[in-house]
């Protein structure tokens, strides 16, 4: 898989995650109707999975809607993006496609395209006959006809934009790739929507693709687990805000130092520094790397001496606290 994903310039994973705050804040920033007198940030991040660190980050209200924070232009060429449900758009896939750039997301289980082709998968006689004839099916009902196992790699016809009879304007119609898994434990269709060739990326490829968006999650869970940002009591709103930064702040450079580390060591070696456990191991350095930097920055004396000594023992708490790596901790992609 590392070999394929080298083709693409960056891999960029989009989530966002609620800030739960003070109820003294519930005027000013409302929680989601279903949280009656709470209050609440969002916090946006969008994740370069070759930087090994967050790429931009956005504070805005929790009801903002995650859809209006994605801003596609022509800096997405070569570009892979993995998207959550929450930022689920067809005119934002059809901009990543103009411009190039490529996607793999979840399809929302209300979502109507129609199958136009069956790549791979069996099918009946009776479903043949009717793509055959141009009577395509509705994909959920496809999914209902065809049997509960494997796997079907179809092409279906995506209305991006509605036909608007007063402006006289025609409907937008795209066709995309959709990969579809039936899974056994949840006797449920997982279904992805993509726009990357058939011919240089398989269907478990794109599973495995769209398993990277865990990165993300991981990212989330050290931010509210070792930062504290789980919860914030503060009543008043620039302490909040303050408190967010900061923590932030020292998120880029923990992700910055990590990535440094990484590109220090040998491939084969990386698994050994996976993000969760880099995040406790800077924690209980973070302190005199911050002394460091202060000294190389306001001081008269080299440091050198002393970087050489945190990083050979960075190196040493991260090897000596390695255990067989977990599953979430191999996203190592570049």
């Amino acid at each position: 898989m590392k070999n394929q994903a080298k083709i693409f310039k960056d891999i960029l994973i989009q989530d966002s995650s609620i800030i739960r705050l003070s109820q003294k804040l519930a005027g000013d920033y409302p929680a989601a109707r279903s949280r009656d007198n709470a209050a609440g940030l969002k916090i946006h991040a969008v994740y370069s999975a070759r930087a090994h660190s967050v790429k931009t980050i956005e504070i805005t209200g929790e009801r903002v809607h995650d859809s209006k924070m994605l801003r596609i232009g022509r800096e997405i060429k070569d570009v892979l993006i993995i998207n959550d449900l929450g930022y689920y758009s067809l005119k934002v896939f059809s901009r990543i496609n103009l411009y190039q750039g490529f996607f793999v997301s979840r399809v929302k289980t209300n979502a109507t395209p129609q199958v136009i082709t069956v790549v791979s998968g069996k099918i009946s006689k009776n479903l043949k006959n009717s793509l055959d004839n141009e009577d395509y099916p509705i994909l959920s009902d496809f999914l209902k006809h065809v049997p509960k196992k494997g796997i079907y790699d179809l092409v279906c016809s995506f209305e991006i934009e509605k036909a608007q009879n007063r402006t006289n304007k025609i409907p937008i119609i795209e066709d995309y790739r959709v990969v579809c898994f039936w899974n056994e434990k949840s006797s449920t269709w997982q279904v992805y929507l993509t726009n990357l060739p058939a011919d240089k990326f398989n269907p478990d490829e794109i599973y495995e693709l769209y398993k990277y968006r865990w990165i993300i999650e991981l990212l989330f869970k050290e931010l509210k687990s070792d930062y504290d940002l789980g919860n914030l009591f503060l009543g008043n709103s620039p302490l909040a805000y303050i408190h967010i930064y900061s923590m932030l702040i020292r998120l880029i450079i923990s992700r910055n130092l990590y990535s440094w580390i990484l590109s220090k060591i040998e491939p084969d070696e990386r698994e050994k520094y996976g993000p969760m456990l880099w995040s406790k191991v800077f924690a209980e350095k973070s302190n005199e790397f911050l002394s460091i930097l202060h000294q190389n920055l306001f001081g008269n004396k080299d440091v050198l001496e002393r970087w050489n000594g945190l990083e050979k023992s960075l190196r040493h708490l991260a090897k000596s606290r390695h255990e067989k790596p977990r599953l979430s901790q191999r996203f190592t992609l570049f």
